[in-house]
């Protein structure tokens, strides 16, 4: 019984097996489809193809074109071939397209680059195109980057460029990487370019270029593509004469970025992608292939036919895929690109644009084709019927007319086995004239038929196109110009009849066929050829696929015609013309009419033009279909709709098990009893056929049959009577009905085999107005008869009657009553026969009849197998034995699984699986030995390869690979010879060829040979000089003879004649007739004039061509100077004479041939040198090309077993016993083994090169052969091995214990039953044994269990571990297996006492504290859900951890030990594990498992360890103290301005270090889970923080220490605040200056962080005073004021010094002077600038807000929002202009001079509550919201996303309106604030700390962002702080905090970091907030116009006073500094 495989081996056998073993083969010369079946086939998507076209550029080619394919390699044209895409900048030319999906397709799912160039004049270019798109249908333009300078370049002069951009994502840079070629220069910038790149986010914003690839040449078309850990280029080396210029190169490179950022491209180890011979190429595109790990790389070989496809799957070996087997040149393109699509995709552009469609699919996915067939006629009884279900009937039908028509003489027949329509217009010369020349006017005598189409074609249109399928028939009496059908657009029959003058000839579209297959109609004059004539009397098949602009047309399945790019119709089809020939409606609709021409005439003896013939199955499908789609759906068409076989729901009519009393029955071993039959037929002995009725269901038949040894054509069922009525199966697959004078015998529909039992079944369904039988055999679908095909030559009356074949079985139940007979003159066997209602799934009846024999009938197969192995022999070997062994091994594993193992017999798996063995076993075929070979293939003409013919077959013998030989082979390796003017240079080539050598080949017979040319290339015209006179394979040095001398081993055969395919070898020596030479054969010795190689009239060699070529002129005719002749021959390679030379039993091996050419000076044949060694003139040349032998002796089947035979001579277990007798004894090793032999030898009789190797020149093939075929050998070699040393080898006692073990009827495999029964039966923990040991002995059963279920090869498909497809079964395993179970029953143990811990884990006291919890939720006094800690988290998490030791051991939930061992065994761990006792010690006694002597175990202990653990926890419980002051202080803490306090102070042991190490409800230190600073008031655990202080029962400790705790920091923060020593406080000097027209005077004072300092003038000074300064050192600000006195909050962060200074004056005017006072926006009270000027000093006012003052400029203070209006002197208006200061002056003698502002800003919204407050609000216009609501706490305003700041502590607030603004009355419910939003009521505290600002009335402080400035170029925060606020809280600073958004980090944005020297953070203090409504604002000038963004943030200072009981109870006052922060705003979506 064996069970696993070598992967390796079965690797290579199923990549093998599946070679034919004799398929034509040719490397790079081999077949189109054998090239095909080794392409990587995409497995999912399809492909787009997007692209331009240089040879239209002109017109519109320099746009988007696009394809798809659904291969990568065929393309089909969208949009009838014009383009999809076009741009509207820069050039408006677009060239190079590439596309790239996006990498998170957030805004575009692709996008797409393109060069910006309009080469119309030249290929100077300077920038891109970029798009973006969603569904790669609509573009969206991005940009036009520009990347090069404009140089001016010539008409063909490049002097810069921006070329064939592409794009990659980098995920380094987090980009997409744009990159092009590029290049400026004088002139020929591409032959010096390289490769740049440029990042972009959005292909619209692009960052400088930067150089990505500079090889040292030029380089353009760079085409990058991920692979492996880097990524690999490919471009176009674009250098003029470098090595390899003008062709495709590539190299790699390593790293996670396309650029070179992390790594450079290897330009050093760059590598050409093809050789250098090879055309020039430019252009590369990689693409992958879905579903492999192949790429497609696509070329441009633009100067020689275009694109070519290769393939790779390592970018070092590529494979050429041949133009068969690709299409893509048919669309003209130019550099392009080829992405993935999904299919979806693909049916997208397909509908959106038109696919041109031919061989590619255009199926919506999910689809069928027949869900697009609207329309299906000819294939019923009635002409007029559609039978698509559509109801497109022609004319009337059935009772309705959906659309006009009519069928004119027009009958249903059968034709050639096809029911078609009859168009008899042989006799149209009798035909009528017709009443006008309407086609709705019947002609009498003429067969025809039309309808309209109006409606039918509603669901597509031009893009979607239709599709017409149809077969027809033409008769001899068909005339040219007969059409089969015409849509068309005209009302009359002749409407393009020239000579009708009632026609308009080119007016009418239509679409027509000519039946005799010469062309396709479109419009008149426009038409295109599609084939030859086709041949009459034989049925065609036609699939026309339109859409548009193009269309495609198969006969035949060959494609005949087809325009794919728009050039044929581009004109015609398009959407006009679809319209007029399908979708006409009203008056004159669209018409589709059969079998006549346009051109008819409608006269009496006119020419008629009409079809005679037959059209059938007439299909219309409204979308362009390829022929696949159609062939897949007649397919469809053909397969029978079948009902799932149902116990409950089957009606079974008739059912005869064969097995009644009144049968004369017989047995068989498999199908038990059965009825064998005689020929004089048996009647049915059980109930006839019942509810016989008339059904449109149908009726299915089965039975089990067996022929015996032959076919007889009797009956083997008839039902009905014996002479009429009666429904018959005849033996030989024929099915005959007849009732009455209806009748008919159908053609055989199965072959039954022979001596075997087959289940049949057939099913009679009704099929559109006949019927049709579906046979099967087995389940498997065997043949399909259509009824009405009797009616041919059967049964005429078969329709006339109007029978249907239902009919007739229904009519056998008259009189009979349904009766059955079998057996009339059939002999064989036969049993369960069934008739059920319906056409019933065949395979589910087959499963059921079988299933009941499937374990009998598989044995029986598994018989059949091991038989069929036995005949394997020397002259007997067979094939395809490995799969066959591996069903047979999967029915051995089942078998035993069931019976063993605890698989469920599952009989519909065992019956496939028997079906499928039986089948395997059939394909056991004796081998044939056969190896592919090939013919050689030459270049005709002048040989340079444009065109090549393979050779006649005897001049390429034993050929295994040879490549095309063309001029291109040459070697490099010439003679030359010069003689006066004349220069000759000759040289012999070939292509690389590999040769077979199978022992078979010699040098006479069976001879190996191949064409070579000689080729001489002649320079000058005198030729008197030199002949040629011979050339001959020479010795080389291959052995020690001269290497001149002519070889032994090569020969030149020069023409021979053929004797029964063999050389003639009539020479007296046996040889053949052969000449070493490549001498002439003509009269005159001479070759081609006065050269001596033979002339043309002379000799035929290879390929029976002509045997020189002269380059155009006649041979022996003068030839022309510089022209190249050649001449052919044949070499053979002679293996007997390499094998004598080398002395080797094996001519492998690579060889090369070295030529001797020699001649003479002369021109006469006189002076003529008959040899080498006499000429003069000579010369050795050497040909590098290699040719190769291979030897596939050694692989073969016979070498492989006789090699085999000799390693068993020496093995004893094999007795001698050889290679052959072990195959046939197969089934006696381990799987793993027989599928390793198996395979190996299936291997070597499947194996063939010709299908195997994708090799692409000799050496490659060469190579891959020796090494495949060594594998084969050594793997063959290995599996040998491994037979010798499988333990099982021969032996199948492997099992035999554990057999034994899990077999109920053995002894010990009951003992081992009842003990697994006892241990599983019930609840488990109430047992005597310990769960652990319990479960090892369950676990040990279960183990055999599962390894025999695990056997089941159902199992094994379905196991995790898919390294092995087969389950383990080796012998050692079946042995552990069968110790672990003696092991696990001796060590079944008694469990251990849980009782104790039992009682104190169930215990009140446990119960309670765990179903509190350490929190849960309740409802407290807002009716609100909060958390409530129940229990410290120290002591809960002790007791958790007890309990849950508990509970794991309680109530035995994981009992794992025993109670008690014994001592001695203290070193074996009692608890069992399989394995770790060895059985052995166990057998031996060491292990006493039932001592007497025992202790406590450590389990025991355990359990009494843990119990005790759980009761100290218990006791140890704490509730958490009272927090109530602790948590109110940290939230005063929390208020605290830290900027009070000195850096060294908050660096150390400060009060708010202590609360932080104390912890809060927010944030904790964590939990120390060894106890360490636990004795903290919070800890955090698992992301939470935890109260851990608290009181054991009866104890008030914990609530001492947490008051003391609190009382401490309380007092600590009140002297911290008090303090005068400067050591905590922060403490400030300020230095106050008056300034009295330059004469300062200085005070210091010295004062503390949040200090109020009034500072007053002296009493001279007062009244003086113009304005206040402000100066921390950095940075000072004027405080326009006029006050005498002013307040200095002390709020600086960074500074310990200020600097006050007040200015005043003395300064009286003079007499000639006048005092000019400047004041802004608010007024004269707050003057900017007081000046004294003379009176003609002048004074310029502009129009804007800088005036000029005697020379100086004075600029007024701008506001937000507001614009300059004007100026006004002493308050009177004055115009713009110049004045002077006099003129200016009031009359006491001053100016004061104001610049007046009017807003810009209106319409602003205020609410209240939602409701409208001030409706038509502008900027600072002042506005009061009052609340009407009784006992409101406050007003609150919306400040955006959700949240909400306090605007007031009154129901009133007055402020200056600057935007929009909503409020909402604040209330208090219980102990919260709240806000009514929309109707919902919205919390306003969300925190603790929210809750206590608001019970304080503390301020608030919001803002918004605004765009300010005439352009609104500058960035303005409007800011207030709550107003209201009561007067215990002084307000000192408020401000805005900014930084620019590169430095933004939300958790550094405060002012305490503003103290770090590397903050970027700045703050601008408010200077004069408006009192009653608390606003300021800030204002960035130009910042949005610059496109800088910045966040702001407003903040606030206060203080105030703080008030607590310490813990002795005496009251405590401190005076707390505090900041509130607002919310954050950016200008971001304000810039620009």
């Amino acid at each position: 019984m064996g069970k696993k495989v070598s992967k390796r081996l079965l690797s290579l056998f199923l990549s093998v097996l599946m070679l034919a073993t004799s398929l034509p083969f040719a490397g790079l010369s081999a077949s189109a489809a054998d090239e095909s079946s080794n392409l990587p086939k995409s497995t999912s998507g399809a492909y787009l193809f997007a692209y331009f076209r240089n040879d239209a550029k002109s017109t519109n080619g320099e746009n988007i074109f696009y394809a798809v394919s659904k291969d990568g390699y065929n393309y089909e044209s969208l949009n009838g071939g014009v383009p999809v895409a076009n741009a509207s900048q820069g050039t408006g030319h677009s060239r190079d397209p590439y596309i790239m999906k996006a990498q998170d397709g957030a805004e575009y799912k692709y996008y797409m680059v393109a060069t910006d160039a309009n080469t119309t004049n030249n290929y100077n270019n300077t920038g891109l195109h970029t798009w973006g798109s969603n569904d790669l249908i609509h573009w969206d333009e991005l940009a036009n980057p520009q990347f090069a300078t404009n140089k001016g370049g010539g008409s063909k002069t490049i002097t810069n460029m921006c070329w064939a951009p592409e794009a990659i994502w980098d995920p380094v840079a987090g980009k997409y990487m744009v990159y092009f070629s590029s290049n400026e220069a004088d002139s020929a910038a591409n032959e010096s370019s390289k490769i740049w790149y440029s990042y972009t986010s959005d292909f619209k914003n692009f960052d400088e270029k930067q150089l990505l690839f500079d090889p040292g040449y030029g380089v353009i078309d760079a085409d990058i593509t991920p692979y492996k850990n880097g990524y690999v280029m490919m471009y176009k080396k674009e250098a003029l004469s470098d090595p390899g210029s003008k062709k495709v190169w590539y190299t790699f490179k390593t790293g996670k970025s396309p650029s070179n950022s992390d790594g450079e491209y290897d330009a050093a180890n760059a590598k050409i992608f093809e050789s250098a011979t090879e055309t020039v190429a430019e252009g590369p595109q990689v693409f992958p292939i879905a579903g492999t790990s192949s790429y497609g790389v696509l070329v441009d070989y633009f100067s020689n036919g275009g694109f070519g496809f290769s393939y790779t799957s390592d970018f070092e070996n590529y494979s050429k895929i041949s133009a068969d087997n690709c299409s893509i040149n048919h669309l003209k393109p130019s550099h392009g690109c080829i992405i993935p699509i999904s299919d979806m995709e693909y049916y997208n552009l397909s509908q959106a644009f038109g696919k041109a469609t031919s061989t590619q699919t255009a199926v919506k996915p999910g689809d069928t084709a027949n869900s697009h067939l609207i329309a299906r006629y000819f294939t019923s009884n009635n002409a007029r019927e559609d039978v698509s279900g559509n109801g497109n009937h022609i004319g009337a039908y059935n009772g309705s007319t959906k659309h006009n028509g009519n069928v004119s003489s027009v009958d249903m027949v059968v034709q050639d086995g096809r029911l078609a329509a009859r168009f008899d217009n042989s006799k149209q010369a009798n035909a009528g004239s017709a009443a006008d020349k309407t086609i709705d006017k019947e002609v009498k005598g003429i067969s025809t038929a039309w309808m309209n189409v109006d409606g039918m074609f509603s669901d597509t249109n031009i893009n979607r196109g239709i599709t017409i399928s149809c077969d027809s028939y033409m008769t001899d009496a068909t005339v040219a110009d007969t059409h089969i059908f015409d849509f068309i657009d005209s009302p009359k029959w002749n409407y393009l009849n020239k000579f009708d003058v009632n026609s308009t000839p080119n007016k009418f579209n239509l679409l027509s066929y000519q039946a005799d297959n010469t062309s396709i109609g479109m419009k008149k004059g426009t038409n295109a050829k599609t084939s030859g004539s086709l041949a009459k009397n034989k049925w065609h098949s036609y699939v026309f696929s339109i859409s548009k602009s193009c269309f495609t047309v198969f006969v035949d399945g060959k494609l005949v015609s087809s325009s794919t790019t728009g050039e044929n119709f581009g004109t015609v089809l398009d959407s006009d013309w679809f319209k007029a020939v399908f979708q006409n409606a009203g008056a004159n609709p669209s018409k589709l009419t059969f079998g006549v021409n346009p051109y008819w005439s409608t006269t009496l003896g006119g020419t008629y033009n009409l079809l005679d013939g037959y059209i059938s199955d007439f299909c219309i499908y409204d979308q362009a279909l390829s022929l696949g789609d159609v062939e897949n759906a007649k397919a469809d068409q053909l397969k029978a709709t079948q009902t799932n076989y149902d116990a409950n729901t089957t009606q079974v009519i008739y059912k005869d098990p064969c097995n009644a009393a009144g049968y004369n029955t017989a047995k068989d071993n498999v199908y038990g009893t059965y009825l064998p039959l005689d020929k004089s037929g048996v009647a049915t002995q059980v109930e006839p056929v019942k509810d016989l009725t008339d059904t449109a269901a149908g009726y299915t038949y089965t039975m089990l049959y067996n022929p015996g040894d032959t076919i007889d054509n009797g009956a083997v069922f008839r039902m009905g009577g014996a002479s009429d009525k009666y429904f018959r199966v005849n033996e030989d697959g024929t099915i005959e009905y007849k009732s009455g004078d209806s009748s008919f015998k159908s053609d055989s529909t199965f072959t039954l085999p022979t001596d075997k039992w087959s289940h049949v079944t057939l099913q009679v369904v009704p099929y559109i107005s006949y019927d049709r039988i579906y046979v099967y055999i087995d389940g498997k679908q065997v043949g399909m008869y259509d009824a009405y095909k009797a009616r041919e030559s059967q049964c005429k009356t078969y329709a006339d009657n109007g029978l249907t074949l239902q009919s007739l079985i229904h009519s056998t139940a008259g009189g009979t009553g349904g009766q059955v007979v079998y057996g009339e003159g059939a002999t064989g066997k036969l049993t369960d026969v069934n008739i059920y209602r319906g056409s019933i799934n065949a395979y589910d009846l087959f499963i059921k009849d079988t299933s009941a024999y499937a374990e009998a009938l598989i044995r029986e197969n598994m018989d059949l197998f091991k038989s069929t192995m036995k005949t394997f022999s020397a002259t007997n070997i067979l094939t395809n034995m490995a799969p066959a062994y591996e069903l047979y091994d999967k029915a051995s594993r089942y078998l035993d699984a069931v019976k063993l193992g605890k698989t469920v017999p599952d009989m519909d798996y065992v019956a496939k699986l028997n079906a499928d063995l039986y089948a395997a076993i059939q394909k056991m075929t004796p081998y044939k030995a056969e190896f592919t070979t090939v013919g050689a293939q030459v270049a005709t003409g002048n040989g340079v390869g444009d065109s090549y013919e393979t050779v006649n077959a005897k001049y390429s013998q034993n050929l295994l690979y040879a490549g095309p030989t063309s001029s291109g082979n040459g070697s490099g390796n010439y003679w030359t010879v010069k003689k006066s003017s004349v220069t000759f240079k000759s040289e012999v080539y070939y292509n690389s060829a590999v040769f077979l050598y199978d022992g078979t080949q010699n040098d006479n017979t069976n001879i190996m040979c191949m064409p070579v040319v000689f080729s001489q290339f002649h320079s000058g015209l005198a030729l008197n000089d030199f002949g040629m006179v011979g050339v001959y394979a020479a010795n080389g040095t291959f052995t020690n003879s001269t290497a001149d001398s002519p070889s032994t081993i090569f020969r030149l055969i020069s023409d021979y004649h053929m004797t029964d395919g063999k050389p003639d070898v009539a020479n007296a020596d046996g040889t053949l007739k052969a000449d070493p030479r490549w001498t002439g054969y003509s009269s005159d010795g001479k070759w081609a004039y006065n050269n001596y190689m033979p002339n043309g009239s002379d000799a035929f060699v290879a390929g029976d061509r002509a045997n020189a070529y002269g380059g155009g002129h006649s041979i022996g005719g003068s030839w022309g100077d510089g022209e190249t002749n050649l001449w052919y021959n044949v070499l053979q390679i002679q293996p007997e004479a390499i094998m004598k030379q080398t002395g080797k039993d094996s001519p492998e091996g690579k060889y090369t041939v070295p030529w001797g050419m020699y001649g003479d000076s002369g021109r006469q044949s006189s002076t003529k040198k008959k040899s080498y060694s006499s000429a003069a003139d000579k010369q050795l040349v050497n040909n590098d090309t290699l040719i190769y032998i291979v030897d596939v002796h050694s692989a073969s089947p016979t070498t492989l077993i006789d090699n085999a035979t000799e390693k068993l001579k020496n093995v004893d277990k094999f007795q001698g016993a050889n290679m052959y007798q072990l195959i046939q004894s197969i089934t006696r090793f381990s799987a793993d083994t027989a599928m390793e032999i198996l395979s190996g030898m299936d291997a070597a009789t499947s194996w063939n090169p010709a299908t195997d190797l994708n090799a692409t020149d000799g050496g490659a093939f060469y190579e891959q052969f020796v090494a495949k075929r060594n594998d084969l050998v050594q793997d063959f070699d290995t599996a040998v091995g491994n037979a010798i040393n499988d333990a099982k080898g021969m032996d199948e006692q492997g099992y035999t214990k554990l057999d034994a073990d899990m077999d109920a009827s053995s002894d010990i495999g009951k003992i081992y039953q009842d003990a697994y029964d006892d241990l599983t039966d019930g609840d488990s923990s109430t047992g005597v044994y310990t769960d652990s040991s319990a479960a090892a002995f369950i676990k040990a059963f279960d183990a055999a269990k599962q390894h025999y279920t695990d056997l089941s090869p159902v199992a094994t498909a379905n196991r995790t571990d898919k390294n092995n497809p087969y389950a383990d079964n080796q012998a050692k395993t079946a042995s552990k297996l069968h110790d672990d179970l003696v092991l696990a029953y001796a060590k079944l143990m008694k469990r251990a006492d849980y009782t104790q811990l039992n009682l104190l884990y169930g215990g009140s006291d446990r119960v309670q504290i765990s179903n509190n919890g350490l929190t849960k939720n309740v409802i407290n006094e807002n009716n609100e859900t909060v958390r409530q800690q129940n229990y410290t988290l120290s002591t809960w998490l002790t007791f958790d951890d007890a309990a849950t030791a508990a509970m794991k051991l309680s109530d035995n939930k994981d009992a794992n030990a025993n109670a008690t061992y014994t001592k001695s065994e203290k070193t074996n761990q009692p608890m069992f594990k399989t394995g770790q006792v060895p059985v052995e010690t166990l057998l031996q006694g060491t292990v006493n498992v039932q001592g007497t002597t025992t202790e406590l175990s450590k389990y025991q202990t355990d359990i009494n360890t843990k119990k005790d653990a759980l009761d100290a926890a218990i006791k140890g419980i704490e509730v958490p103290a009272d927090y109530t002051a602790y948590d109110a202080f940290v939230v005063v803490l929390g208020t605290q301005d830290q900027n009070a306090f000195t850096a060294d102070y908050l660096g150390g042991d400060s009060v708010f270090a202590k609360q932080a190490y104390q912890g809060s409800q927010e944030k904790a230190g964590a939990y120390n889970t060894d106890g360490t600073n636990n004795d903290r008031a919070y800890v955090e655990y698992n992301g939470s923080c935890y109260r851990n202080i608290g009181n054991k029962a009866g104890s008030t400790d914990g609530q001492t220490t947490l008051d003391s705790t609190t009382s401490s920091l309380v007092s600590e923060l009140n002297t911290i605040n008090n303090d005068t020593t400067a050591e905590k406080r922060k403490q400030f000097n300020v230095r106050f200056t008056v300034d009295q027209d330059g004469s300062t005077t200085t005070e210091t004072y010295q004062t503390y962080y949040g200090e109020a300092l009034t500072l007053t003038v002296p009493t001279a000074a007062q009244g003086k005073v113009y304005k206040w300064t402000v100066s921390d050192g950095k940075t000072t600000r004027d405080v326009i004021s006029s006050a005498d006195s002013y307040i200095v909050n002390i709020q600086d962060e960074n500074a310990t010094q200020l600097t006050v200074t007040a200015y005043t004056t003395d300064k009286t005017v003079a007499d000639d002077q006048v005092k000019i006072t400047l004041v802004g926006q608010y007024g004269d009270d707050k003057p900017f600038q007081i000046l004294a000027v003379s009176k003609d000093a002048q004074v310029v006012l502009p129009g804007n807000a800088t005036a000029t003052i005697a020379g100086t400029a004075y600029t007024a203070p701008t506001a937000p929002f507001y614009k300059f209006a004007g100026w006004q002197v002493n308050g009177k208006n004055y115009n713009y202009g110049t004045y002077t200061a006099g003129d200016l002056a009031g009359s006491d003698g001053t100016v004061l001079l104001k610049a007046c502002y009017a807003t810009t800003d209106n319409n602003y919204v205020i609410t209240l509550d939602g409701a409208t407050v001030d409706g038509a609000g502008y900027y600072d216009k002042e506005v009061t919201v009052t609340t009407a609501v009784d006992g409101a706490y406050g007003l609150a305003i919306a400040v955006g996303d959700g949240t909400y700041s306090v605007a007031s502590y009154t129901g009133e607030y007055k402020f200056y309106a600057n935007r929009n603004m909503d409020f909402y009355t604040i209330t208090k419910d219980g102990s919260h604030y709240y806000i009514t939003v929309d109707g919902a009521q919205v919390k306003l505290d969300k925190t603790e700390a929210d809750t206590y600002n608001l019970d304080h009335q503390f301020p608030f402080v919001y803002a918004a962002p605004m765009a300010s400035g005439d352009s609104k170029q500058s960035y303005s925060t409007y800011s207030a702080y709550t107003a209201g606020v009561p007067e215990n809280v002084k307000i000192t600073e408020c401000g805005v905090l900014y930084v620019k958004a590169v430095n933004y980090d939300k958790d550094a944005f405060t002012l305490a970091n503003m103290s770090d020297a590397n903050s970027t953070v700045k703050k601008a203090v408010a200077k004069s907030p408006i009192d009653f409504s608390n606003q300021y604002f800030l204002t960035l000038s130009n910042v949005n116009a610059r496109g800088n963004v910045y966040y702001t943030r407003p903040y606030v200072k206060y203080t105030y006073t703080y008030e607590t009981l310490d813990y002795t109870g005496a009251a405590k006052e401190t005076e707390v500094q505090c900041i509130a922060y607002g919310n954050v705003c950016n200008n971001s979506g304000l810039v620009g």
